[in-house]
Parts: C-alpha cells; sequence; structure tokens
C-alpha cells in the first residue's frame, strides 16, 4: 500500500480545524513545509489572508482559549502569512468530499502468486483465478471503513456468528507466504466449543491458524497443526485492537514464522506435514469479529515486511461551535521515513482538508455534529493511526447535557451510585437532564464488584448494585440504570456510538498493584472510546485508609492514573487528589467515625461519593459546584445524613471545585 501524495512526519504533524464557510477546494491553498522554522504562509480554505503554525515546540495546543497560535519555538511562523494561492470561490460542501490519500493496494501479482484476494467480492485478482466460496453470507462493503472515501477498497466483514470464506485444492510447496490486512474489532469471552479462527490454512490437522482460544479474557492465538502455540499470548497484549494490522505466515523449509506489522513473534519449533500436498483450504473468518480487505498467497518466502509506525493524535477531544474559527491538532511519528495522511473517519457532515499529506492541514465543517478525524501513518505497507474527536455545536452552543456512561465497579456503585449523585449536581446547575433519574437517559452505569479494566474489557457485565449490602444500602434511586446494561459486553455498549463521555476507572488499587495491566487495558478502552465518538474521562481512584503505606501508595496509585491520562491525552477526573485534600484539611482518610470518607477500609461514605460526583462534575461540565444548593439527605446507615453537617458538605464541594477543567472544551496537550 502507499500513499498518492506524501509529506515526510519525523516530528509533528499539525491539523488546524475551521469551521468556517467551506469554501475553497482541498488542495488550492497547500502551506509550504518549514520544519525548522514553521509554516511560511498557510492559507485559510478560499484563498483568505493565511495564519500559520509555529515552528518546533510552538504551537499553542494546549491554552484554554480554541484558535490561537503562539510564534514561540524554535525558528517562528510567519505570523502574518500569504494570501494563499489556488483556493477557490465555490463552495465545497455543494461538492463530494475530497480523497483522504489513505493507502490504497499497490501489489502486483506474478507467476509466483497462488491467489491474491483484494476482498471486494469472492473473485481471485492473480493469475490463477480461484475463486472463494461464501458460507453464512459474510457481507463485502465499503461501509464504515478506515478510508471511507475510496472507492476502490472494499472488505469481507465477519460479524462474529458462524461464517467464512474457502478455497480449497490449493498446492503451495515448502518455501511461500500468506499475507493478510485485517482489522480486529477486539477479542472478547467465547463459549468453547466454537472454532474461532480468523485465518485458516489447513489440511487435516496440518496446517497453521491464527485466531482467538476459547474462554475467559483471552487474546489472540497462533498455532500450528491444530495443537502447538508458536507466539506466547503475551505478544499481543500491547496490540492495538479496532485497528488494521498486516498478518504475516512464511514458509521456510518446512517451518513457519508468524509476522505481525513486520516483528516476528514466534516460529515454530517443528515442521508441517504435507506441505507439498494439493490439498490445502484457505478459509478466512469463522465466530471472530473482524474485517479483511486483501490476502496474498505466494509461492516464496518473503524477506520480513517494513514495521509499523506509530502516530498519537492530540488533542484526543475537542469541541467547537460555528461561530469559533479553528483549533489546531498535531501528531507526532516515531519514524522519519514514515509518511502522513488525514482523514475523516466518522462524521455526519463533509469534512474538507486543505492539504491532507501534508504536516499542516486545514479541516472545515460543513455541518454540526459528532465526528472522529484520524492521523494515519505508514511505512510501505504497514501503518498505524490515531484518532482525534471534535465535537461541532450549533452556533448558539451546546443546549443538551452531555450522556455520559460510567463504567467500573463497587467505588462507582455505593451510596445509590455516583452516577446518582452526578446527575443531581447536573440537575442542581440547570442541565436539563430531567426529573427522574432512573428516566434519564444522561445518566447511565455500567459497574460490577471489584472489576478492572481487562474485565470490562474482555467480559459481560454483571451491572450489580449490591443491593444487600447493609452497611452502604441507602434509598437508592431505582436501579434500572445499572440494569439497562445487565449481561451485556462493555465493548458493544461504548461501540454503540450514544455517548458523549464515558467515565472510567479499574480496581481500586490497580494503578499500584497491577500497573501493567491498568496501562494495556486502560489504553484498549480508551482508543474503543475515541472511535465511538466519546470524550474519554479517566475516574482517579484512592488508596486504603488507615494502612501504614496508605502514603507510598497513593502516590504511585495518584501518579499511574496522571500518566495514563497524559498517555492518552485524555481528561482526569481528579478524585484521588480531592481525597488526598479531603484527608489534610477534614482527616479525611479516618474511617467512620474519625473521618469522613469512608464507609470502611476502601469504600466511599456518602460523603465520599458527594465529593467524587462533584469532582466528576466540575471536570465534565467545567463548573465549579461550590455554590450548588445540592445536600442530598440519603447517607450510610451508620452515618449521620449530609444535611445535618452542611459545613463538611461545603467544604468538600469548594475541595470539588479545585478540579473544575480550565479547558473543558478539550482533553489533552
Amino acid at each position: 500500500m502507499n500513499f498518492d501524495r506524501w509529506r515526510a512526519a519525523g516530528a509533528l504533524v499539525g491539523l488546524s480545524l475551521v469551521f468556517v464557510a467551506c469554501s475553497g477546494n482541498d488542495s488550492g491553498s497547500n502551506p509550504t513545509s518549514n520544519p525548522s522554522g514553521g509554516s511560511s504562509g498557510a492559507s485559510t480554505v478560499g484563498g483568505a489572508a493565511g495564519t500559520t503554525s509555529a515552528g518546533a515546540g510552538g504551537q499553542n495546543v494546549s491554552g484554554g482559549e480554541l484558535g490561537g497560535t503562539t510564534a514561540a519555538g524554535a525558528g517562528a511562523g510567519n505570523a502574518a502569512g500569504s494570501g494563499g494561492t489556488g483556493g477557490t470561490s465555490t463552495d465545497s460542501c455543494a461538492g463530494p468530499e475530497a480523497p483522504s490519500n489513505y493507502p490504497s493496494a499497490t501489489f502486483t501479482p506474478d507467476a509466483d502468486t497462488v491467489a491474491w484476494y483484494k476482498l471486494d467480492d469472492l473473485t481471485d485478482s492473480g493469475p490463477s483465478g480461484l475463486t472463494l466460496t461464501n458460507t453464512g453470507n459474510v457481507a463485502f462493503t465499503k461501509a464504515g471503513l478506515e478510508w471511507p472515501e475510496s472507492a476502490n477498497n472494499g472488505v469481507a466483514r465477519f460479524s462474529g456468528a458462524e461464517q467464512s470464506l474457502t478455497r480449497t485444492g490449493l498446492t503451495l510447496g515448502n518455501d511461500f507466504t500468506l499475507d493478510a490486512h485485517v482489522f480486529w474489532r477486539g477479542f472478547r469471552d467465547r463459549t468453547c466449543g466454537d472454532a474461532a479462527e480468523l485465518i485458516w490454512l489447513k489440511n487435516g490437522n496440518a496446517g497453521v491458524a491464527f485466531g482467538q482460544a476459547c474462554g475467559s479474557a483471552v487474546g489472540p492465538r497462533v498455532r500450528i497443526n491444530d495443537t502447538t502455540n508458536i507466539v506466547a499470548a503475551t505478544a499481543f497484549d500491547d496490540v492495538a485492537d479496532d485497528s488494521w494490522h498486516w498478518v504475516r505466515f512464511a514458509f521456510a523449509a518446512g517451518k513457519v514464522s508468524f509476522e505481525l506489522d513486520g516483528v516476528t513473534l514466534g516460529t515454530s519449533a517443528t515442521t508441517i506435514d504435507n506441505l507439498t500436498a494439493a490439498t490445502w483450504t484457505l478459509q478466512l473468518g469463522s465466530v471472530l469479529r473482524a474485517d479483511i480487505d486483501e490476502v496474498r498467497l505466494i509461492k516464496k518466502a518473503l524477506p520480513p515486511a517494513a514495521t509499523a509506525p506509530k502516530v498519537t493524535a492530540r488533542p484526543a477531544y475537542r469541541e467547537l461551535t460555528v461561530a469559533e474559527s479553528s483549533a489546531e491538532l498535531t501528531a507526532k511519528i516515531d519514524k522519519d521515513t514514515a509518511k502522513v495522511s488525514w482523514s475523516k473517519l466518522s462524521g455526519p457532515g463533509k469534512v474538507v482538508f486543505s492539504a491532507p499529506s501534508a504536516l499542516t492541514t486545514r479541516a472545515s465543517f460543513c455541518e454540526p455534529g459528532k465526528y472522529v478525524l484520524q492521523a494515519v501513518a505508514a511505512e510501505a505497507d504497514a501503518t498505524a493511526s490515531d484518532q482525534v474527536v471534535v465535537r461541532v455545536w450549533p452556533a448558539e452552543g451546546r443546549k443538551t447535557p452531555y450522556k455520559v456512561l460510567f463504567v467500573g465497579n463497587s467505588f462507582s456503585f455505593y451510596n445509590g451510585t455516583v452516577g446518582y449523585r452526578f446527575w443531581e449536581y447536573s440537575k442542581a446547575a440547570g442541565e436539563a437532564v430531567g426529573d427522574n433519574y432512573a428516566q434519564s437517559p444522561y445518566v447511565k452505569m455500567m459497574t460490577s464488584p471489584g472489576q478492572t479494566f481487562q474485565y470490562h474489557w474482555y467480559e459481560n457485565n454483571q451491572n450489580s448494585e449490591c443491593t444487600n449490602c447493609t452497611d452502604h444500602v441507602l434509598p437508592a434511586p431505582p436501579t434500572v440504570n445499572l440494569t439497562d446494561f445487565a449481561g451485556k459486553n462493555a465493548q458493544d455498549i461504548i461501540a454503540d456510538g450514544e455517548w458523549d463521555v464515558v467515565v472510567m476507572h479499574s480496581y481500586s488499587t490497580a494503578a499500584s498493584r497491577d500497573p501493567e495491566n491498568f496501562f494495556r487495558y486502560g489504553k484498549k478502552l480508551d482508543r474503543l472510546i475515541k472511535r465511538s465518538g466519546a470524550r474519554v474521562v479517566l475516574y482517579q481512584t484512592w488508596a486504603y485508609p488507615g494502612g501504614d503505606d496508605t502514603a507510598a501508595e497513593e502516590a504511585t496509585l495518584l501518579g499511574n492514573y496522571e500518566k495514563l491520562a497524559q498517555d492518552l491525552g485524555s481528561a482526569l477526573s481528579k478524585v484521588g487528589t480531592a481525597f488526598k485534600d479531603a484527608h489534610a484539611e477534614l482527616n479525611g482518610w479516618a474511617a467512620w467515625p474519625n473521618g469522613i470518607l469512608f464507609t470502611d477500609n476502601k469504600h466511599p461514605s456518602s460523603f465520599g461519593t458527594y465529593l467524587a460526583a462533584g469532582v466528576h462534575f466540575a471536570t465534565i461540565y467545567g463548573k465549579s459546584p461550590a455554590t450548588l444548593p445540592l445536600y442530598p439527605g440519603a447517607a450510610d446507615v451508620s452515618a449521620p445524613t449530609i444535611d445535618s453537617d452542611k459545613t463538611k458538605a461545603d467544604k468538600l464541594r469548594d475541595i470539588a471545585a479545585r478540579y473544575a477543567a480550565t479547558t473543558p472544551l478539550q482533553s489533552g496537550p
């Protein structure tokens, strides 16, 4: 695969988002790149006077105001800009959306090509004409792809049912290569008994397979002869789900190596029998959810493919209105030789990019809505992408509350749920969340006792409120906002795309006691949430009170939440830090009755949940809860009501107000 137009991307890639008249074309106002001195005259769409971004380190993407650029950094750009050339005055919203320059296949079959499936349909584009057989109604589609504007690429989409594409009677030999371009959509629990393979080359029990084992919390596996795994399960731990990957089986002298994005993950210690037989069957898909857009069978062993670059797009989230002019986005790529392209992944209206393959480009939005844009980096065939979410509101701004999903455990569902308290804060602040929490679509809970990011990634949800736990039962709100999602998978609930904000936390001390999985599955959930078009908010938890190592664990736990938020570019709801403040100012760590935050040695009291919800409100809405007339009367069985101690409640709201987002319309630096 390649790009039609390239720009080297060794450092920062900038995207300036413009919500203006959507006039001009997508290529008439390209900036002139000057990596050491910034842009020298990038024009706005339509040929108007240009603005420029600063040089290395000079872009102001973290300030509270939208739209500005600074002249700071090494070699500031031309602050005046040039008038722009090539722009037109026609309304680009009336025409087709410009191509995004996403990679397209450039493979050329030759005499060594056994088969080449581009998977627009069942046909073989190679010289042999070996068509596939469709079992279970596998769909061929161009809808919802990474390159939605392309007219030349389609994929075979496997829904997770018993579906497959097969070709029998293949003759391969001892040395050959099987390449496939695969978009896998996140592995999850599955019952045993089903053959869950994504790519399967078989001759009886002999052969190779890339798929998933049955059972709980298991990811991909690679095996030979239907018995032997040749890749350690942990080799896939940090591979991005919901993303495209090149998979390669390279056969040489009867043994096979498995590569993912140009990296060899494992090689068989034994040979595969009967490789010269003429009875091999290629099977694509079975039970797993995935897209496959290209498969190549070649009668020779190929050298390792190019390794995929890494790309990071920032800020991860941004809001605009039609009255605001622009916002800047940047991407960082780790390989100087990689190429970059920006494109729209999803959204209701057209997005016009002035220079989609340039280091600095502008995008104009033609109508309000929720947009997911992406930066794609490529090195030869290997690609990687990162997404940003842009929410464009009408000229009058946001008129409805955010739709918020809380994903967590008992730290969220104690005391009538933190979602209920958050709903109360929102209502007190004038947000139109309705008069009945149980019937409100704006706040929902997806919780399960004692569970982690990893659990929510793989498992079907218990969604429990622990209504029999007498130590914390309240006159709780109706449980409908919990039971809505009982028995469902978090991946499906998030991917439905109806949420504006997803607030998530792991097991209480996972950030300090299991940081490896905390970071790994936090990143997986973050990618899923961003692709759905929602804002990610990390719910920072707290250390257990009263222990000898509370202070040390607190520092590690709070620090790792800070690091994950920085790595993801997500918002951080600093509940754990607020608890630390309350400990210092209100003796908050001590267990009841000496402190006020806890009902036992870990779980929040009604005061603790009240504080947590206040921090969430301040983070998500960017408003101070300090003066809100909110004194929920419900409380722990063992604790007095908040109504009876308004002085402490006032102090807790003051603490929560410290964490009101300074830039509520943006997440990430």
